[in-house]
């Protein structure tokens, strides 16, 4: 199926792993990263959590680690190695690990230096290639953004009352962009239906709000920015910030009993009644070198696509 834009074409491709799923035994709340080898890590709602793909979409390896939400993935590297980074929403930790998902470093909540009591509870990650310094977003607790160093030592956090820009309200996701030759930290406060940009020392710089509505994720290709938003559809951006594109329109869907499932007497798996060529409620995403953009969706079952660029 061919998806059209102003500027550049998609396929759309379901099922590119042949891994999709239509249950209500599980719910997806997963992500995707890719290596320096192009190929993808998927967090899954079944065993195994964790799977790697080559771009074709074969499945190469699999990996019994942590469990069904591996909310945030991230792939960084640096002189010492290739690193893969998780959020395991479940247990509210974050792991460094290597490449075969051995865990090497954890961070929970007690090296975040706040109250016991505090609301916690962080959603994803974004590592600066720059300087190796770790950002996390508290996107379903404190609303709090956090930046530690390559060590792990915490540097500052902020909530967004310290600039104009007023208080975060749930900062699902959070990315490092370099696609101006530094880096800029593109965070995705999702209940405010905009996008917060601050500079690598945490300085608030700007915002974009005209367009969007739950931007919940972010990747990059070339000179665009690619956004994912939960109600229900993916726009790219220009250079400057502007929506230049926008796919896969499912916003009808949000409107239904159930959402993101359906529902009757009880909650059911949505999937067989998506129209092809629509997303209802997209949450991982990732784009690779060639502007192809993968998704994964937050629903009973799994539900894998890749927008193939034309």
């Amino acid at each position: 199926m061919e998806i059209k834009g102003n500027q550049i074409d998609y396929k759309w491709i379901p099922n590119w792993t042949n891994s999709n799923v239509v249950s209500t035994d599980m719910h997806s709340h997963n992500d995707l990263a890719i290596d320096s080898e192009g190929n993808f890590y998927v967090s899954f709602a079944q065993e195994p959590y964790l799977r790697v793909f080559n771009p074709a979409g074969e499945q190469l390896r699999s990996y019994d680690v942590l469990g069904p939400e591996i909310h945030s993935l991230a792939i960084s590297k640096d002189d010492e190695g290739e690193w893969l980074w998780m959020i395991d929403l479940s247990k509210q930790k974050l792991h460094k690990c290597s490449m075969d998902a051995e865990v090497l470093k954890t961070l929970s909540k007690v090296d975040f230096n706040i109250e016991k009591d505090a609301p916690f509870n962080i959603t994803a990650l974004a590592i600066d290639p720059a300087n190796g310094n770790v950002w996390v977003a508290d996107g379903y607790g404190g609303n709090v953004i956090y930046c530690f160093d390559k060590n792990f030592k915490l540097l500052f956090s902020f909530d967004g009352s310290e600039s104009v820009c007023g208080n975060l309200s749930q900062p699902h996701w959070i990315f490092a962009d370099t696609r101006k030759g530094y880096t800029e930290i593109y965070i995705a406060d999702r209940m405010n239906h905009r996008i917060l940009i601050y500079s690598a020392t945490g300085e608030f710089l700007r915002e974009i709000a005209k367009g969007l509505n739950t931007p919940s994720g972010f990747s990059s290709f070339d000179d665009k920015l690619v956004v994912a938003e939960l109600k229900a559809r993916l726009h790219i951006l220009d250079a400057d910030d502007n929506i230049i594109e926008t796919y896969c329109d499912g916003t009808e869907y949000v409107e239904l009993e159930g959402w993101p499932n359906r529902k009757s007497e009880s909650a059911v798996c949505p999937i067989p009644v998506i129209d092809e060529g629509k997303f209802n409620s997209p949450h991982g995403m990732i784009a690779d070198a060639d502007g192809n953009i993968y998704v994964t969706e937050w629903l009973y079952g799994i539900r894998l696509t890749k927008l193939e660029k034309q």
